[in-house]
């Protein structure tokens, strides 16, 4: 039997593990690029993308694209990379793929969160390529629940 000391013990134990993980999930952030950040034309798809960081890292990437090489580093100096490109032209994406397509976690400390990315283009008919370039100020960041 636990004795009243125990109790409390435990019951201190788990309030400040619930502190933990709230404050560790108030640090999640949703990260979308907006339609029109990207302004594709009716006939352009996405090939490739690269997603630089600083200050955070990659938590989840919950949509792999059918047909797609991918890659990701999260590096233990705060800052991570992805990248990818479509394997096959078929698999070229539409802007709507980029709604909360990736889930950061942004770190504490001295170093603002920075995010930078590359998107690569290419449009179906003439096959005329292009490359995006978003800073933080053109992406939306949401914090996660």
């Amino acid at each position: 039997m636990l004795n009243n000391k125990h109790k409390k013990i435990i019951v201190i134990t788990l309030v400040l593990l619930s502190f933990s993980v709230l404050a560790s999930s108030a640090d999640l952030l949703s990260l979308s690029i907006p339609a029109a950040s990207l302004s594709l034309s009716d006939r352009e798809r996405v090939g490739g993308f690269e997603v630089d960081i600083t200050g955070g890292q990659i938590v989840s990437f919950p949509n792999v694209p059918r047909g797609w090489s991918l890659s990701i580093d999260n590096e233990p100096k705060d800052t991570a990379r992805i990248g990818g490109n479509a394997i096959v032209g078929s698999a070229f994406l539409k802007a709507n793929f980029f709604e909360d397509f990736l889930t950061i976690k942004k770190y504490d400390g001295d170093e603002p969160l920075k995010i930078t990315i590359k998107i690569g283009t290419l449009t179906q008919i003439s096959l005329e390529e292009r490359q995006i370039l978003l800073d933080i100020n053109k992406l939306t960041l949401i914090p996660k629940k």
